[in-house]
């Protein structure tokens, strides 16, 4: 909201005040995140867990929670902390009676070489998620790129892993992205409400 301050000087015998405006926004659980820029989903073409080729098209029509990882990181402050995100949500989700049909959350592999549908799929089923609104996706390795770049997300290989930054983007029923989280730790709460439009 709107603040004034008053700032007063004091020196010798001379006094100088002055009243100025300002403005503070305050972050809500609606706006902490809130994207500004102009982005969405761009064309692509991957194959699911099950080896089922996914577009663009697929996603469309639901709210879908997207981040970029691989199964074997050795981070245990990444990979398995976007993940782990997931899982929470769909317990959350569960335990709250709500209906999944317009719901999308999808994991992109940036270690397709090694991220075949066959080992996401045992990832995931490790991981217990309900695959019924959830997507581990992979494929060529340039397409995954073509994502990443249009949606600001960088990765590299280095080393002999893959580098990467930690986002969780959120888009709306028409691919348009509404919020995005820099880092792998989200307010569990926060991406519920996102998510469902539940508090």
């Amino acid at each position: 909201g709107d603040w004034l301050a008053t700032i007063k000087i004091v020196h010798g015998d001379a006094t100088y005040e002055e009243t100025r405006s300002f403005f503070i926004e305050i972050k809500s659980k609606e706006t902490a995140h809130k994207v500004t820029k102009q982005v969405s989903l761009p064309d692509f073409t991957l194959i699911d867990e099950n080896g089922k080729t996914i577009s663009k098209h697929d996603l469309l029509g639901k709210t879908v929670a997207m981040t970029f990882t691989f199964i074997n990181c050795p981070d245990p402050n990444a990979c398995p902390i976007l993940l782990s995100n997931f899982s929470k949500l769909q317990g959350d989700i569960k335990s709250s009676g709500i209906r999944t049909d317009d719901i999308l959350l999808v994991s992109v592999s940036i270690d397709p070489e090694n991220d075949s549908p066959e080992t996401m799929k045992e990832h995931a089923k490790k991981m217990n998620f309900d695959m019924s609104y959830f997507k581990m996706l992979t494929g060529e390795l340039k397409e995954i790129k073509h994502v990443a770049n249009a949606l600001g997300v960088g990765f590299e290989e280095k080393n002999g892993t893959v580098q990467h930054d930690n986002r969780t983007l959120i888009f709306d029923q028409s691919g348009n992205l509404t919020y995005e989280f820099k880092g792998s730790f989200i307010d569990r709460d926060e991406l519920f409400y996102l998510i469902t439009g539940r508090k």
